[in-house]
């Protein structure tokens, strides 16, 4: 993050849509996007990478402008002009300026949740595994606290921000599915029974694309995992936190979180086959299909 720091002066005039986007984010969504968040994140994804990127309001139209300075400003930069070159020149991409800045980001996000993963490596209270997408896996220690998730993220971004000079904001989402992938791990055929195997059955995580786009397939896939933690009785659904049952008036959140159980095991299933793969035309096909689920739980996500 040495550049972030030293050329922040000589960026300045190139990044004020940028910055105010930053400190006004929610203003800007709600007058822009209706209070859409996820359009402006795409478009900013968007403009980033794209060499055409189309504006429909006068702040996309600013952004475009000031992101195509910023492009151009960094490629040139000594410290990244090898790597802008290299897409153009050796690589010989159609869209240099784009590939150049994907790989800057990779770099950029792959350092973050690196120091991040390093930031608890001697923690008692969270024990971290893998690096998995934007974020990383860890497990609650059973010495770990009630509450110590939130004080712990809350830490974890002010020492990113010291380290790094970016604000990031990491949260800590829930995922039983950890502690279920061990339990398929570890059943081998050799000494499952009839009755381990439809326990098997029933916590098999992994989802199709089909399923995902047919909401007949959807629920059967979902329901007994969804059973565990949510019921209906009485004409009122019930959610279940920690031991105890809650009545609740909306039901939708549980099911997405349950959704997402499964896309995101699916997901992991699919990185780890990339990473396995040899065939590089093989590997484009996975990494197509790792897109589809993104975008699944993208749409499943703001529904």
């Amino acid at each position: 993050m040495e550049w972030q720091r030293r050329s922040s002066t000589a960026t300045k005039r190139n990044k004020k849509v940028l910055t105010r986007y930053v400190e006004n984010r929610q203003q800007i969504i709600n007058d822009n996007y209706d209070g859409n968040k996820e359009k402006v994140k795409d478009f900013i994804k968007f403009c980033l990478f794209a060499d055409d990127a189309k504006h429909n309001n006068k702040f996309e139209e600013k952004l475009v402008k000031e992101m195509k300075n910023i492009r151009k400003e960094l490629s040139e930069h000594e410290n990244f002009k090898p790597i802008y070159l290299h897409n153009k020149n050796e690589l010989k991409k159609g869209n240099a300026y784009g590939s150049f800045m994907m790989d800057v980001y990779t770099i950029y996000e792959a350092n973050i949740i690196w120091k991040s993963m390093e930031y608890f490596k001697d923690s008692e209270n969270l024990k971290v595994s893998v690096q998995q997408f934007d974020g990383f896996q860890a497990s609650k220690t059973d010495e770990c606290p009630i509450g110590y998730t939130l004080s712990a993220m809350c830490e974890l971004n002010e020492y990113i921000k010291n380290e790094t000079g970016f604000k990031i904001a990491f949260s800590y989402k829930s995922n039983e599915s950890e502690i279920k992938m061990k339990v398929e791990e570890e059943t081998t055929d050799e000494d499952t029974s009839d009755e381990e195997e439809e326990k098997v059955e029933k916590i098999n995580l992994s989802i199709s694309l089909d399923e995902l786009e047919a909401p007949i397939k959807l629920a059967q896939k979902i329901k007994n995992e969804l059973f565990k933690s949510l019921v209906f009785c009485c004409d009122k659904w019930f959610m279940k936190q920690k031991h105890l049952w809650i009545m609740v008036k909306e039901p939708s959140s549980t099911v997405i979180e349950t959704i997402n159980i499964f896309i995101d095991y699916s997901m992991n299933n699919v990185s780890n086959n990339i990473i396995r793969e040899t065939d590089e035309n093989k590997k484009e096909e996975l990494r197509k299909l790792l897109e589809k689920f993104r975008k699944q739980q993208k749409s499943i996500d703001s529904s």
